[in-house]
């Protein structure tokens, strides 16, 4: 085929996948922003608000804001807010736009290592209409994955090219393209050893170069990757993200690991029952995780192991794309396999956008194979890629659908799980934006009795009870998420609150101040800290209070009337 002909057929086949995408995520332009994360990465956001400027970048390249450091992710929603302000359903599409081009950038990259289009298209089909990949482009809070997946496909591309002809430049563009996907988020820090995979299959460079040579070429990536884990370990601590409740036990957390592995695996070939937040298992003698069944997950991962490795030639054998998937799989999920915990999920559907694409190269390279036994094996193995990617599609639009906004996501959640804590607490935040109080109190107390340590469900519920003029009871939940972590600045903004309700300044003035120091980017805790000072007569530290207030959110109308209530105060 000439050079012309190929490119042809490798646009037909571009076109098409992203027609495959709009099937099942045209819907998201209608849309909305959720109350899980979006508020801090959007709406509650004023360091973005104002779209693309100096200041903004500054924030992105400075910040350690939901406990991540990821410039160009921040970069990446200015942008969108730039263009079309908050409107949520243009920010949707344009995940959706980048997921396409992450499919685009796929197939491109296998084509070039491979020279087998279509099989490439198949891979790069999968992974465009997986169930899986569903939470990481319609959720606008997880625009980091989409974004760090367009890196990590470039790279590929870009490596693609290195091994045809080895030059400085095109090793330099690896290297662009893992900093960039660092800076949107840290899940490339397994970019190096997918690469060496790839050196073993397609390309069957490790034992053609040998493995010090193509070693060698990895070493300018690995200070990428210690920074990037630096960084991480940092922005993590520096915002309390890894909380008491949230540090499990160490045994449990290696009883998740092969837990995790096999739900994983099972979600890939039967993404069923998909949820946005998956507690931990707790069916174990000790409320952790049932050793049995971590027993048994850890013998299927090794023998499955085992058996791929058993397939591995020496050489570029097309048995090693077992191996290669298998381990490319394994490896990617490492980072966040929950051995080092952050959150309490046990394991998300985002962490699989890119570790699920091993998985999909035996499937596509192995049907190639079975098609080249005769006719019938090549009708039947088209037969099958296709029909795994059509029972896909029906799958990911009904997924698509429950993101829709958060009370169809959290009533989903709890259609599947009753317990889940996290979408109780979730829900009744949604239900208390709704003014429907009873119902809302109902899932906090819901949340709290399964998880009486889960200190976000307390301060919701003490929020609503403060709303309600329970102040007494809401410094009861209060005092009780603060035994659990007595440095959360929501509990102690809302904690300040309640004790002005009751009377007791001197307390509320202390509390507030303590919050303010923890958290100095809210301006409501700045506006209720004035308030306490003009009780307690100090107007001129409520003058500096809501002077605060408003330069963190000059549009906050309660805090402009109550600086002109403390000027009159005192005298100006």
């Amino acid at each position: 085929m000439s050079t012309a002909a190929r490119r042809g057929q490798l646009l037909a086949l571009s076109i098409a996948l992203v027609g495959l995408v709009a099937i099942p995520y045209w819907q998201v332009r209608g849309h909305a922003f959720l109350t899980h994360d979006d508020p801090g990465y959007l709406r509650r956001n004023l360091a973005i608000q104002d779209g693309l400027s100096w200041e903004g970048v500054r924030f992105a390249f400075t910040s350690f804001r939901m406990a991540n450091w990821h410039p160009l992710t921040w970069l990446s929603h200015m942008l969108d807010i730039e263009l079309f302000r908050m409107r949520p359903g243009p920010h949707h599409l344009m995940s959706a736009g980048l997921h396409a081009l992450n499919g685009v950038l796929l197939l491109l990259a296998l084509a070039r290592m491979t020279r087998a289009p279509w099989t490439s298209a198949l891979v790069a089909a999968l992974f465009l209409v997986h169930p899986l990949r569903v939470e990481s482009v319609a959720w606008a809070s997880e625009r980091k994955d989409v974004l760090a997946g367009t890196c990590f496909m470039l790279a590929l591309l870009a490596y693609a090219r290195f091994a045809e002809r080895q030059t400085p430049w095109r090793a330099a563009f690896v290297w662009l393209a893992m900093a960039a996907g660092l800076m949107a988020k840290p899940m490339l820090v397994t970019l190096p050893a997918v690469l060496l995979l790839l050196d073993t299959w397609p390309l069957g460079r490790l034992f053609a170069r040998g493995p010090a040579v193509v070693l060698r070429e990895k070493l300018p990536l690995l200070p990428l990757v210690a920074g990037s884990a630096v960084v991480t370990v940092l922005a993590q601590r520096s915002l309390g993200a890894i909380p008491s409740f949230e540090q499990l036990p160490l045994l449990d957390r290696l009883l998740n690991v092969p837990l995790a592995y096999v739900s994983y695996l099972r979600k890939a070939f039967w993404p069923t029952d998909l949820s946005f937040f998956y507690p931990h298992a707790t069916g174990g003698a000790d409320g952790g995780p049932p050793l049995g069944s971590a027993l048994a997950a850890t013998a299927l991962l090794l023998l499955v192991t085992g058996a791929v490795l058993a397939l591995l030639p020496r050489g570029d054998g097309r048995n090693a794309v077992w191996a290669v998937g298998w381990l490319w799989f394994l490896g990617m999920l490492v980072p966040v396999i929950g051995i080092v915990q952050v959150g309490s999920q046990a394991l998300a559907d985002r962490y699989a956008y890119l570790p699920l694409i091993g998985l999909s190269l035996p499937l596509a390279f192995g049907l190639r194979a079975l098609g080249e036994r005769g006719r019938a094996a090549r009708a039947l193995a088209i037969a099958v890629g296709l029909g795994a990617v059509l029972a896909c599609l029906p799958l990911t639009h009904a997924q698509v659908a429950t993101w829709a906004d958060s009370e169809t996501l959290y009533r989903h959640a709890l259609a599947l799980d009753a317990d889940n804590y996290l979408a109780h607490a979730n829900l009744g935040t949604s239900l208390v934006n709704r003014e429907q109080y009873d119902e809302a109190a109902g899932h906090f107390e819901r949340a709290i009795a399964i998880a009486p340590t889960f200190d976000k469900a307390r301060a919701a519920y003490a929020s609503l009870l403060l709303l309600r003029g329970r102040p007494l009871e809401a410094v009861q939940q209060l005092e009780a998420a603060l035994a659990v972590d007595g440095e959360r600045p929501e509990c102690m903004h809302l904690l300040g609150r309640a004790r002005l309700a009751l009377g007791e300044v001197d307390a509320a003035v202390v509390l507030l101040g303590r919050a303010a120091d923890l958290d100095p980017t809210r301006a409501e805790v700045f506006n209720d800290l004035g308030q306490a000072l003009m009780e307690r007569g100090d107007a001129d530290a409520a003058l500096r209070a809501y002077r605060r207030a408003l330069a963190l959110d000059p549009d906050m109308v309660e805090a402009q009337h109550n600086l002109r209530l403390a000027r009159e105060a005192a005298g100006r």
